[in-house]
């Protein structure tokens, strides 16, 4: 009896399996462009902004200036994020994966934060941050507490919801997304610029 291709075709078409879970997840983690890198960028960078100001509300019950912008970013929340994500990706399962990934991104963060902060402060004279009331600190600009928290944190942001956040942009229209990285860029390197040459205070 001949072969039909057809037919042949049909049934294994008919009898393909599901994409399992996991390939469903993977494709979840496919890498964001770099235009959706950069508007990730200014997300978090805008969530940061957002968090410590509610936080300093609450605690001091004043709104208190945050960060050296005019614009509502704290750019060490976006490239600290970036950072973590660019070296190590999002967290394996498990709880030693997970204890390992906040382990590398709690001194990955503390790194950029030891930088930033020191600079700030020699260049400007101006501390945007100040450890020194917590133990095991290293001249105030990080401490041992400090680093666990921010560990803890990224490990659970990039477990929970960096994929959701991606997911969101790219909700974007792809042809649209350049457009909004750069004016997002330009927007925040014009008020760097004028921040630097006014000064800080």
């Amino acid at each position: 009896v001949p072969r039909c291709p057809k037919v042949c075709a049909y049934i294994l078409l008919s009898h393909r399996t599901p994409r399992s879970a996991q390939t469903i997840r993977m494709d979840a983690r496919a890498k964001p462009s770099i235009c959706d890198l950069i508007v990730l960028f200014f997300l978090l960078s805008a969530m940061g902004y957002l968090a410590e100001t509610m936080l300093f509300f609450l605690h001091f019950h004043a709104l208190c200036e945050r960060g050296f912008l005019s614009l509502p970013l704290l750019p060490i929340y976006g490239s600290s994020a970036l950072l973590v994500y660019c070296l190590f990706g999002l967290p394996a399962r498990g709880a030693k994966g997970f204890a390992l990934y906040a382990a590398k991104a709690g001194l990955s963060v503390s790194a950029v934060e030891y930088a930033a902060g020191r600079a700030v402060h020699l260049l400007f004279g101006v501390r945007l941050w100040d450890y020194s009331y917590q133990p095991l600190h290293l001249g105030g600009y990080v401490s041992l507490g400090q680093t666990a928290l921010w560990g803890v944190l990224c490990a659970l942001f990039f477990r929970f919801a960096f994929v959701p956040l991606c997911d969101a942009v790219r909700t974007i229209p792809r042809s649209l997304r350049p457009s909004i990285a750069i004016a997002l860029s330009a927007g925040a390197a014009a008020d760097f610029l004028l921040r630097l040459f006014t000064g800080f205070v």
